[in-house]
C-alpha cells in the first residue's frame, strides 16, 4: 500500500500512500503518513452501494466497482422500477429490502419489459415490449 521513495537528502525524501493517492514530505508528516496507512488498512470502510461493512479502504472500492458493474447488466426498464420500490419501503435492512422488491415484482409485468408466453409446451417470446395500450382490464 505505502512505499518510501528516496531521492537526495532526509529532507527531500517522499512518502507515498498509494490508496489515498496521496505524498507527503518525510521530514514533516512520518506520523501522518503511518496514521493515513492504518486507516487504509483498518476495517472501518463501508461500500457505499451495497453497505456491506467491515471492508479496508481497498475492499471497498473493489466492492463498489463489482456493484456497478452487476447494475450495469441490469435493462433499465427494470432499473426504473426497482428504485421506485426501494425508495417507497421503509427497510433499512438490505436482505429485507430485496425480499420486497423481489415479491412485489415477480408476478407483475412492467413497460419496456420483453414478455414470454408458454402455450403447451411452446414459448413464445414478444417482439415488441410491453405498452401501456396492451394490457387487459
Amino acid at each position: 500500500m505505502a512505499a518510501l521513495v528516496l531521492s537526495g537528502s532526509l529532507d527531500t525524501q517522499l512518502l507515498t500512500v498509494r490508496c489515498f493517492h496521496e505524498i507527503m514530505q518525510f521530514s514533516w508528516h512520518f506520523r501522518q503518513f503511518f496514521e493515513r496507512i492504518i486507516l487504509c488498512n483498518s476495517l472501518v470502510w463501508t461500500c457505499s452501494i451495497t453497505g456491506r461493512p467491515g471492508l479496508t479502504y481497498q475492499e471497498a472500492l473493489d466492492s463498489e466497482e463489482r456493484a456497478r458493474k452487476q447494475l450495469a447488466t441490469f435493462p433499465d426498464y427494470i432499473q426504473k422500477i426497482m428504485l421506485y420500490f426501494a425508495k417507497l419501503t421503509y427497510r433499512s435492512n438490505l436482505k429485507d429490502l430485496h425480499d420486497d422488491v423481489f415479491v412485489y415484482m415477480r408476478d407483475r409485468f412492467f413497460l419496456g419489459e420483453p414478455v414470454e408466453v408458454a402455450i403447451g409446451s411452446e414459448k413464445y417470446v414478444s417482439t415488441e415490449s410491453c405498452s401501456s395500450d396492451r394490457f387487459f382490464g
